[in-house]
């Protein structure tokens, strides 16, 4: 743990759920990534990758989760 990411950079790697699906992810797979920790949840429909969520400090992992929620916000169908 311990890589520091500045905000754009860290803002750049939240995924949400159709970004994922059309980057190769299904459904199925998605949920397997979760349990393996290939991938990790930050709000409902919004993802990180895995190794890099835990290569963050606690503070940046909050800041990712604050991004996400905002994305959310500002999605058309709220996701």
């Amino acid at each position: 743990m311990g890589h520091v990411y500045d905000f754009e950079s860290l803002r750049r790697h939240i995924r949400s759920r159709p970004m994922l699906l059309q980057t190769g992810w299904a459904d199925r797979s998605l949920r397997v990534g979760l349990e393996r920790g290939d991938i990790h949840r930050l709000h409902r429909g919004w993802y990180i990758d895995g190794s890099l969520w835990n290569d963050l400090y606690p503070e940046q992992r909050h800041l990712a989760h604050v991004f996400a929620v905002v994305a959310a916000g500002r999605a058309p169908s709220g996701r």
